[in-house]
């Protein structure tokens, strides 16, 4: 019985022992339908993939895009959620010439912005948009 009862506080110690003590808030899916463990890296990435698959749903056929954040979000005890500091974001466009993006500058820039409208750490910081466009 005392051996079920060690084995049973091993993971606890093992999580106590990680880092500085504090668990990660979990796991999130990826794209590819992989587990990954929930830190700011990962939502980050994850975040990157959620506005390229929305922008390059219209951007599609002729044109995609590459979308970059400058910072990785922090984890919000208060709000159980990833938030982000005043951050930036580099949208890169790139398709055929031939052909003129679906989107525009200001569409893409208003798209980023609302996007992080609720994921931000205090509603006085702003989100910086940068696009650009590379035929």
């Amino acid at each position: 019985m005392r051996i079920v009862s060690v084995f049973a506080l091993l993971p606890l110690l093992v999580i106590a022992g990680c880092g500085d003590g504090r668990h990660s808030p979990g796991f999130v899916l990826g794209g590819d339908g992989q587990p990954r463990y929930n830190n700011s890296a990962n939502v980050r990435a994850e975040t990157e993939r959620t506005i390229e698959r929305a922008l390059n749903r219209e951007l599609a056929p002729s044109w995609r895009s590459n979308v970059a954040i400058a910072d990785e979000p922090r984890w919000s005890d208060l709000r159980e959620a990833w938030l982000w500091p005043a951050t930036a974001v580099r949208v890169d466009l790139s398709g055929d010439a031939t052909v003129p993006p679906a989107l525009d500058t200001p569409t893409v820039t208003a798209a980023v912005v609302e996007y992080f409208a609720g994921r931000l750490a205090d509603a006085k910081e702003q989100v910086t948009v940068t696009v650009t466009t590379v035929a």
